[in-house]
């Protein structure tokens, strides 16, 4: 999950590549883990001059009695997580209407590759033809030979990507909804991407007619 939350930080700050739909529920849930790294933190020894900075002081609690410097950890964690407030419901159903989004235009760009093959097209042989090396050119040009060849990905995973992506509209756990986010954007953004740039030749080539 950290790992695909970098990347997103990496494709905003070094690229200019903004995926809109995911960025704050992202950076809600960073913020949530960072929130839980600091309620864990145990400091163990404490030093200092008796006074907390005005960052600190203000996590602390002032009651008679309930001034422990060694629980301001844990209580800005709390009242961090309070003030910004994850709404599990809002970053669930942003999440899941962001990755059926992006499936429906998969499927789509698929039937629209078919739908514009020079020599006919059966179901499936778009992503048949995502797959194909680019030195296969017998697969490339005789379509009997690229239905024989095995390729990893079918239109089954399509379908599966689209049930899993539903299915995380039930699940109440913020970190493992945002791992199998992670696990499913894995999944698929190689093979979307080449779905978009085939789609892409395929109306640039309309246009130059």
């Amino acid at each position: 999950m950290l790992k695909k939350l970098h990347d997103y930080r990496n494709e905003t700050y070094h690229r200019d590549q903004h995926r809109v739909e995911v960025i704050r529920p992202a950076v809600l849930i960073y913020f949530d883990a960072a929130c839980t790294v600091l309620d864990l933190y145990e400091p163990g020894v404490l030093i200092g001059d008796g006074s907390l900075g005005p960052e600190l002081a203000r996590f602390q609690d002032t009651l008679p009695g309930h001034h422990d410097p060694f629980e301001v950890s844990h209580q800005a964690a709390k009242q961090l997580r309070e003030e910004v407030g994850l709404d599990l419901a809002a970053v669930r159903a942003a999440l899941v209407d962001h990755l059926l989004g992006r499936l429906d235009d998969l499927e789509s760009g698929l039937a629209y590759v078919e739908e514009n093959s020079v020599n006919g097209a059966a179901p499936g042989d778009a992503i048949r033809i995502m797959q194909t090396d680019d030195g296969d050119i017998e697969a490339i040009f005789d379509k009997e030979v690229l239905r024989s060849r095995k390729y990893p990905l079918t239109m089954k995973d399509v379908k599966s990507w689209i049930e899993r992506a539903t299915a995380m509209g039930d699940m109440d756990d913020k970190h493992a909804l945002f791992a199998e986010l992670a696990a499913l954007e894995d999944a698929f953004e190689a093979l979307e991407s080449k779905v978009r740039e085939a789609v892409w030749h395929i109306d640039e080539a309309a246009n130059m007619r």
